[in-house]
């Protein structure tokens, strides 16, 4: 890839959003936080990030909202769903395109495999298209 990964974090929740960033951060990767989807997609062209972290439920901006308008913006985006919702939510996310989701409370050592066959996927996307 030739650069760490960049994660963008959506989590209305502040301590989750700040713990979640600093785990990332920990890790190597590359992060950035909004506290809704709108904030979120403000971010989309600055950060450039490779993998979305969404929650599902969140003000102005819901998650499945957010997915959908993000994949929009960015076709190459992952996107990655944090929840504690019940099936069918999460299911409608993967149908808007979500690469996978992890339930709350998240156990950090299964977010950051998924993030890692996030952005092997991606890779493997854009590899195919140049």
């Amino acid at each position: 890839m030739g650069r760490p990964g960049r994660i963008l974090v959506a989590e209305d929740d502040a301590l989750s959003r700040a713990s979640l960033a600093e785990l990332l951060a920990s890790e190597g990767y590359r992060v950035a936080t909004a506290v809704d989807g709108i904030e979120a997609l403000g971010k989309l062209a600055d950060f450039a990030p490779d993998v979305l972290l969404t929650d599902l439920w969140m003000p102005r901006l819901n998650g499945i909202d957010l997915i959908t308008r993000a994949r929009a913006a960015v076709p190459s985006l992952e996107v990655l769903v944090m929840t504690a919702c019940v099936q069918d939510v999460v299911d409608e996310a993967l149908q808007q395109g979500a690469f996978g989701y992890v339930r709350k409370p998240i156990h950090f050592g299964q977010l950051t495999m998924f993030i890692a066959g996030a952005l092997e996927r991606r890779q493997t996307r854009l590899n195919a298209r140049g």
